[in-house]
């Protein structure tokens, strides 16, 4: 073979090299705009569904809008009254009858124990709630620094009630496991709430219940039967302004009490 065969024999093997480092390279190139377009069409999917979430939501805020009266607390019955979480349904019961899950994300936290749900027994008897805090509580409003109760999110559409009985130790008032405070179920229930003030529900004032009762029940029998008890039944007053003057009245004699200890 002549020295010139073998040149063109190299060079030849050369190109070829090259035409196959090229083919390679727009392998790569096409593989990599595929995944940039695979990852394209997933992004878009995932902004249609965030899309379609809120759009789901706005329409649920704009059902409940019809429902619910802003800045006005809802009953007891509409929220849900957990102290803490509760294990999930069994799997037989995962699904409801809207064929939503009902197990929620294990990061979901019920914070419907930071609502003070006796407020009604102790600012007189008015329907309105409290964080523990003393914070006022309004219906589907979110508080800065506060949680919102389930019942708000049920009612927001949120979470479905399947779900919110899932996790709600409070959701049903007959359950003989709940652990809503019993006296506020007696006082939605059984109490007569004609009169939008009763001093007998004012923590202030000297009439209140548990001043002379360990329970809501324990007044509602004593007003049936003035017998139970060697003293007659507490009576109350609906006058705010004679319930403030005894309230005055009182704390003026404590502090009169409180001077002359003192010299």
């Amino acid at each position: 073979m002549s020295q010139f065969e073998i040149r063109m024999q190299e060079a030849s093997r050369q190109l070829f090299e090259l035409a196959e480092a090229e083919y390679a390279e727009e392998e790569r190139v096409a593989a990599l705009a595929e995944e940039e377009r695979v990852a394209a069409l997933a992004e878009e999917e995932r902004v249609a569904a965030l899309a379609e979430e809120e759009r789901v939501a706005s329409l649920a805020e704009e059902e409940v809008e019809e429902d619910v009266q802003e800045g006005v607390p809802p009953s007891p019955q509409r929220r849900i009254l957990p102290t803490e979480p509760v294990n999930p349904p069994p799997a037989a019961a995962s699904q409801s009858p809207r064929g939503l899950p009902v197990r929620l994300h294990d990061s979901f936290v019920c914070q419907c124990h930071e609502i003070d749900w006796l407020t009604p027994l102790k600012n007189g008897g008015d329907i309105v709630y409290n964080y523990t805090d003393g914070t006022p509580s309004i219906q589907c409003i979110p508080i800065v620094g506060h949680g919102m109760p389930c019942g708000d999110r049920v009612n927001l559409g949120h979470i479905t009630s399947e779900q919110a009985i899932a996790i709600c130790r409070y959701y049903r008032w007959d359950d003989p496991n709940t652990k809503m405070p019993r006296d506020l179920i007696d006082f939605m229930r059984k109490w007569d709430k004609e009169n939008p003030y009763d001093s007998r529900f004012d923590i202030n004032h000297p009439d209140h219940y548990l001043n002379h009762y360990q329970s809501l029940q324990e007044l509602i029998d004593h007003l049936q039967d003035p017998s139970l008890y060697s003293f007659s039944p507490i009576q109350g007053t609906t006058d705010v302004f004679q319930a403030q003057a005894d309230i005055n009245e009182i704390e003026a004699l404590k502090q009169a009490s409180l001077e002359s200890q003192q010299t």
